[in-house]
């Protein structure tokens, strides 16, 4: 984008003159920092007859919405009912869900027959979730990054399982785990440094 090439289009919804990131959240920052006023995007237009009046949060409507379908989908509430999928973004049930989705394949070949899907939930949520959410509360994730829940800290950490591996380093959940922590630390420091910049800008003139 620096270079003023084009990347793929983020995905939105649509809600009455609103628009919601689903993915593309890095590239919108980018994009707002390069000063750019528009982006490629796929848009979900959602049609509503409920009135969103100044009290209703439409993103909050929009992920309750999602639960709601990924739960009806794969029944996780009903076969495992203390699980607490909670995602704090929108589009994150949706890479869950592909998740889900995977492990069903792989576990029908294990098992040399086809499996429910929500069979394949449940099995997903006690041997790919549940260990990586241990990892999370081992390392105390969720003090250092208020305002994500575990289940987002699941989907990063499984974003940079794979990179890790594909990288040819030392992959599972604990390094991937110290590698979301050491990004978050960065992103931490280029937003303070953002912020005290122009206020030394303005001591020096």
């Amino acid at each position: 984008m620096v270079e003023g090439g084009e990347l793929p289009p983020i995905d939105v919804y649509k809600v009455g003159e609103g628009y919601y990131v689903i993915d593309g959240h890095h590239r919108v920052s980018v994009a707002r920092s390069l000063g750019r006023d528009t982006i490629n995007a796929r848009v979900i237009d959602v049609q509503t007859r409920a009135p969103l009046g100044t009290n209703v949060d439409p993103e909050e409507l929009l992920r309750t919405a999602e639960y709601a379908q990924f739960l009806e989908t794969t029944q996780l509430h009903r076969l495992r009912p203390d699980a607490r999928l909670e995602c704090s973004r929108l589009g994150r049930y949706d890479e869950i869900f592909k998740h889900i989705l995977g492990h069903e394949y792989f576990l029908g070949l294990e098992r040399g027959h086809a499996v429910s899907l929500p069979e394949a939930a449940a099995s997903w949520y006690d041997t790919v979730y549940l260990p990586i959410a241990k990892a999370i509360r081992r390392h105390n994730v969720l003090e250092q990054m208020p305002g994500w829940t575990e289940a987002d800290v699941y989907v990063e950490i499984t974003r940079r399982w794979l990179a890790l591996s594909e990288a040819g380093k030392p992959a599972g959940p604990h390094p991937a785990v110290h590698a979301l922590l050491e990004e978050e630390a960065k992103r931490w420091w280029q937003r303070r440094w953002a912020m005290v910049l122009p206020e030394r800008r303005r001591v020096e003139r």
